[in-house]
């Protein structure tokens, strides 16, 4: 084994501390994965709220034909997340704080008959200064 020709692989692991099997290991290479990462990625910005198991459901569907644990191990590699539930909306009911304006009770605004007549003209603030204040009603 290279400067010691004596020393024998299972020797020189054992002197190392590591596992024979890691010396012999060959390294398989992989598919080109690239097309398929980009159509993950490309269905998870479509999608916001997939996981990968629909995600991958999509993509066979659409014709690809690769294995769940392949989508699934793209999917923590690129460090994608499903993100989480927003709360729904608050609904706004009559004693749930909403603002619910009722029409005033009572008199009617008193608008002179000369006002149609043309003879003078009142602004808005007269007129709503004679309409009489009605509080809000429950």
């Amino acid at each position: 084994m290279g400067k010691y020709p004596k020393l024998s692989e299972p020797g020189a692991c054992l002197i190392l501390g590591v596992p024979r099997s890691t010396m012999r290991y060959q390294e398989v290479p992989q598919a080109d994965e690239t097309p398929l990462r980009h159509g993950v990625l490309e269905v998870a910005n479509l999608y916001g709220r997939y996981g990968h198991r629909t995600v991958f459901d999509l993509l066979s569907a659409a014709g690809w034909r690769r294995s769940e644990a392949l989508v699934r191990r793209i999917w923590a590699e690129e460090g994608l997340k499903v993100p989480a539930k927003q709360p729904p909306p608050g609904r706004l009911w009559l004693h749930g704080g909403s603002c619910v304006r009722f029409a005033p009770r009572g008199a009617e605004p008193c608008l002179e008959p000369r006002l149609c007549s043309g003879a003078y003209l009142l602004s808005l603030a007269e007129a709503l200064a004679q309409v009489p204040c009605a509080g809000p009603h429950r």
